[in-house]
């Protein structure tokens, strides 16, 4: 059977802490076994939905091979003319649960007002396999369809150009492949500056980079001066998408510096990656593609939040002012 693709969004913070503590981090056994039929086990990402009409109807479309794209960040797809789609995940299958959504998410507290995801409960399930970071434009999706200029995904919505992906990329599955974000190649506009490594870890194409994990934070950072420059030259590849070589010895000093914590909220990092380290991206607080330096000076390790916080926020630019004076407060006036 030929797969689909649906969209769901991720616009306000509660549902962003949502997606990380349930799709990213994905459900515990314990915590789902009571209550779903499913044949799963493991940590398992599971989003829920709205029992609404609308959502149900949306939620009824859906088959096991389906794909689910995300689009992140406060009011995305809007107030700017270019988004990105940035999670993607396989669906394994769908359920119904109102104990499993209570238990997991917390007993409904009725809609909190205008503008806000505090709703509750979400008592249909889309159960996946492991998300993976990707960089869609969606004027990309549009064009491919063929819709008009003004064409946005909308959240609990199908993809009626899925037929037309199939036609020049062979399946779903080819075209998203082709769209995933690298530790190596961080293709998204907005979060490229970011130096998102999924992994929270060094890359693994510099064979004589520093782990963050062995060596001490002094030899850590006399490794990463030697390795700033003022000036990074980008490059081009076949995807057309610009590279920026990026100092995997300046990144793992950032991330040891900041202890594990957010050096923008100073809160912990969210979650663990699979190697055990605490998840932050290192932040470039003035952009690559537009001349910014790679200097130990110029960057903090952020969390997902305060990261999206930059790229996708009202006060993004303010923010990152903000952070712009702490990376330097950081290295000179310790």
């Amino acid at each position: 059977m030929s797969s689909n693709i649906f969209f769901i969004a991720i616009g306000r913070l509660n549902a962003q802490n949502h997606f990380t503590k349930t799709v990213l981090e994905g459900v515990p056994e314990p915590k789902y076994k009571p209550y779903l039929d499913s044949d799963i086990h493991g940590q398992v990402p599971i989003w829920g939905v709205e029992g609404q009409s609308r959502s149900r109807t949306f939620w009824e479309q859906i088959e096991p091979g389906d794909y689910l794209l995300a689009y992140t960040g406060i009011h995305p797809m809007r107030d700017s003319p270019e988004k990105s789609i940035e999670y993607a995940a396989k669906i394994r299958g769908t359920e119904e649960s109102l104990e499993f959504s209570k238990n997991w998410w917390g007993e409904y507290r009725g809609r909190a007002g205008r503008g806000s995801d505090d709703r509750g409960p979400w008592p249909l399930l889309i159960i996946l396999n492991e998300p993976f970071e990707v960089s869609i434009p969606h004027t990309e999706l549009r064009d491919i369809a063929g819709f008009s200029e003004k064409w946005n995904p909308q959240n609990f919505t199908s993809y009626s150009g899925s037929s037309k992906i199939r036609q020049q990329y062979g399946s779903i599955e080819n075209y998203l492949d082709s769209k995933k974000v690298t530790p190596e190649v961080a293709s998204s506009s907005e979060l490229a500056e970011g130096n998102d490594s999924s992994s929270g870890v060094a890359e693994e194409s510099e064979t004589n980079s520093v782990s963050e994990t062995t060596v001490d934070i002094e030899t850590l950072r006399e490794a990463a001066k030697q390795d700033e420059t003022e000036s990074v030259t980008p490059t081009i590849r076949q995807q057309e998408t610009r590279e920026y070589d990026r100092s995997p010895k300046i990144r793992d000093y950032i991330k040891k510096r900041s202890g594990g914590y957010c050096e923008g909220c100073g809160e912990p990092a969210p979650f663990e990656s699979k190697t055990g380290e605490p998840y932050l991206h290192a932040h470039h607080v003035d952009e690559l593609s537009r001349g910014g330096s790679d200097t130990i000076d110029s960057l903090v390790a952020l969390c997902p939040n305060c990261h999206y916080r930059v790229h996708h926020g009202k006060d993004g630019e303010e923010y990152n002012e903000q952070l712009r004076e702490r990376a330097w407060e950081l290295e000179h006036d310790a």
